[in-house]
């Protein structure tokens, strides 16, 4: 197997689904033309080692590109042959399940927007040699009828961010639950979801489930920069988010591919980083 076909294994395993662009994005693959990386990733299909999920055209953008994970066999290989532990593989436990999360035509903007900005972390860990101690995914189950692996119980219903990351940077623990918001017509949705990480910044429900022990900060990231300053506003205007409102942190898509280490607001503006 070539190495960058076994690198490409090994960054599916760690985020559970990448496009032929998260490999650029992850630095596998430099050419410009894109032909070496495309004959690789057919390759590694007709090994029976990826699955390769199509997900039609989009009003405005075209085809959309492939979104691909690991197959089982692929699965075997990494922890068989290269050594890697079967608990820090991302995939779904379930074909069926996987069959039916990697086809919804109306996730894919989302998810792949996801992808890109947890993968914008995890390099960030890279160039500080720090590696990932959790690190889960919406779409990640072990089951079509158990909860998301992101799931949090609180009194007032369920909380089920789109990813939760924590690493460990200069001797202290570091626990992020992290939401991507793709659609900007919808903020009343959004504000629901803040009241509901309000309560679990109250409560310490992430780090309780997770047997952590330390608070967390809620990471935001907005496709569109106008949403994220309504949103903002919104933070600053609620009472009841008064004195927790610098737990949450925004960016957008374009500024998290640029940095993801530096530059976090937070609602009043404030710069942050968050390592």
């Amino acid at each position: 197997m070539h190495e960058k076909q076994l690198k490409t294994l090994e960054l599916a395993g760690r985020i559970q689904y990448f496009t032929l662009e998260h490999l650029y994005q992850a630095g596998i693959y430099t050419s410009p033309s894109k032909s070496t990386a495309r004959v690789h990733l057919r390759d590694l299909k007709a090994y029976g080692f990826i699955t390769e999920s199509h997900y039609g055209v989009s009003r405005g953008f075209g085809r959309l590109p492939a979104l691909h994970g690991l197959t089982p066999k692929a699965v075997r290989y990494l922890t068989e042959v290269e050594g890697h532990q079967l608990e820090t593989i991302k995939v779904s436990k379930s074909r069926k399940n996987q069959e039916y999360e990697t086809k919804a035509p109306a996730d894919y903007f989302h998810r792949v927007g996801l992808l890109d900005s947890v993968l914008a972390c995890l390099l960030m860990l890279d160039q500080a040699e720090t590696k990932e101690e959790v690190l889960e995914l919406y779409f990640r189950r072990f089951g079509m009828h158990e909860p998301r692996r992101t799931a949090i119980e609180l009194q007032s219903g369920r909380l089920e961010p789109d990813a939760i990351l924590s690493f460990t940077a200069e001797d202290r623990k570091r626990l992020y639950l992290v939401e991507f918001y793709e659609d900007s017509a919808n903020n009343e949705r959004i504000k629901r979801a803040i009241f509901r990480h309000g309560e679990a910044i109250h409560t310490g429900a992430p780090s309780t489930a997770l047997g952590l022990g330390v608070g967390h900060r809620v990471l935001l990231v907005f496709r569109h920069e106008h949403t994220a300053r309504a949103i903002m506003k919104f933070i600053n205007e609620a009472p009841t988010l008064a004195g927790i409102a610098d737990r949450f942190l925004f960016k957008t898509h374009e500024s998290i591919l640029k940095d993801a280490f530096d530059n976090w607001a937070t609602s009043d503006g404030v710069r942050t980083n968050i390592y």
